[in-house]
């Protein structure tokens, strides 16, 4: 139940979320640049000085794997790709959908320099 403790919430785990009630493709590692981005935003728990968006940290090492191929979400494809055309076709939202990509990319430019790739990579390259 939602009410209950912090740490109850929601176990056990196949109860209170299964393949039947939802399910979230999400990967940690995407691109090396996204990835290194992280170190920009921050972990969200508010910890300080941790490697964990490293090249090569052992959370790096852990989470970029593609050892397992799904094609669960093939069937739904052309229905998205349908969806994100539709909504592009709307001058606002591809207004905006471009001034965030920029926004992105521009603070990549600006993180992203030599130095902090070279810290941000596990035996500083």
């Amino acid at each position: 139940s939602l009410y209950q403790k912090k740490s109850a919430r929601f176990r056990p785990h196949n109860l209170a979320a299964n393949v039947r009630s939802a399910q979230i493709f999400h990967y940690a590692v995407r691109a090396q640049d996204v990835f290194l981005m992280k170190n920009d935003r921050g972990d969200g728990q508010g910890k300080s000085g941790d490697n964990k968006y490293h090249l090569g940290s052992k959370w790096h090492i852990f989470a970029n794997r593609n050892d397992v191929r799904t094609a669960q979400m093939a069937p739904h494809l052309p229905a998205v790709k349908e969806r994100l055309a539709t909504w592009r076709r709307d001058h606002e939202i591809a207004a905006l959908e471009r001034a965030c990509f920029d926004a992105f990319s521009a603070r990549c430019a600006q993180v992203l320099t030599q130095e902090n790739r070279n810290a941000w990579t596990r035996g500083g390259k």
